[in-house]
């Protein structure tokens, strides 16, 4: 089975990580694809590296294609991959859901972990997309 991970850059929950790419290889996963953005897509597929699935990063090409690369990204993983299913990871919520929606339009699984709770500790946003007032930036 094929899947892309996407979302995640602040999603630090490294337990959660590890056991998502757990039930997907009782699933079959053989290849997992996501993109080089930092923090757990790194996690989760240095780790699947490590237990010998097989992986492939993508990146978005801002320089070159300004505000679209993002959208340019999603598309380029989906046309490529030709994925089976697509983890969307906790994170920034327009993003996901544009991947989300992609994914409905070609009927792409979604396997959709928005709903776990996280925590952005570069920012003033805790647990999800709430702003928190006690963590607003001085």
């Amino acid at each position: 089975m094929r899947v892309v991970l996407y979302g995640g850059r602040h999603y630090n929950n490294v337990h959660l990580l590890y056991e998502t790419l757990h039930q997907l290889r009782e699933m079959g996963l053989t290849h997992l694809n996501g993109t080089t953005e930092s923090g757990s897509m790194q996690t989760i597929l240095r780790y699947a590296s490590d237990v010998g699935i097989a992986t492939s990063t993508f990146t978005a090409a801002w320089l070159l294609h300004g505000k679209e690369a993002e959208t340019r990204l999603r598309s380029t993983m989906l046309d490529t991959t030709k994925p089976d299913m697509v983890v969307l990871l906790p994170g920034q919520y327009s993003d996901t859901q544009d991947m989300a929606n992609i994914c409905n339009a070609r009927e792409i699984d979604v396997w959709d972990l928005r709903g776990l709770a996280w925590v952005d500790l570069g920012s003033g946003y805790q647990l999800g997309d709430e702003v928190s007032e006690a963590c607003e930036p001085f």
